[in-house]
């Protein structure tokens, strides 16, 4: 029988250039992480505690982000959640999280090849994410953890600030080789 469900690269195109950085920048693709979306309410007690035992980590306030290793959370708003883990650990995380959640109010859906995640790291990141956004993102105002679900060269994206000088943009798999053709078409001085 034909194998018709296959993981494939979207960015198939863009790896090639993304192995040669630009002065002052790097660009790098994460295309299988496992991602979970949570939702529920955080005036729940029970939901919270109980998310919070099956995750072994507080869901963090919005617009921020937690992680432990082999795990991570980023708040997109104040009632929903990216809980982020290694390749092929969502399966059993979801039914964990479905199983000790059942007598909450909550939503629960495997995003994981739904989003792909472009990191753009370096010196010359912000200046990327500045040509594709009107946010600030001076360390002042966007710290590392910082967490926003924005229009970014058009597109819908979650911008995560990773480290110092590394962000990931979360964007939906069929715009994944357009943002990637779009940031490496960028002239930076």
């Amino acid at each position: 029988m034909a194998d018709f469900y296959r993981r494939h690269n979207p960015l198939s195109l863009q790896s090639a250039k993304a192995s040669e950085p630009q002065s002052g920048l790097r660009f790098s693709f994460r295309l299988h992480d496992g991602k979970i979306i949570l939702q529920g309410s955080p005036t729940d007690e029970g939901f919270m505690s109980v998310a919070q035992e099956a995750l072994e980590l507080s869901l963090p306030q919005p617009m921020t982000s937690l992680a432990r290793p082999e795990l991570g959370i980023l708040a997109l708003g104040p009632r929903e959640w990216l809980v982020l883990t290694p390749e092929d650990r969502e399966g059993d995380l979801y039914q964990h999280l479905q199983k000790i959640l059942a007598s909450h109010s909550h939503g629960l859906s495997i995003v994981s090849d739904a989003l792909v995640v472009i990191t753009v790291a370096g010196p010359k990141a912000r200046d990327v994410l500045a040509a594709g956004c009107s946010l600030d993102f001076h360390p002042r105002v966007f710290q590392t953890g910082k967490v926003v679900r924005t229009l970014f060269a058009r597109m819908s994206v979650i911008v995560h600030r990773a480290t110092d000088q590394a962000y990931d943009l979360y964007i939906g798999r069929s715009y994944a080789n357009y943002l990637a053709s779009w940031i490496l078409s960028l002239k930076l001085g």
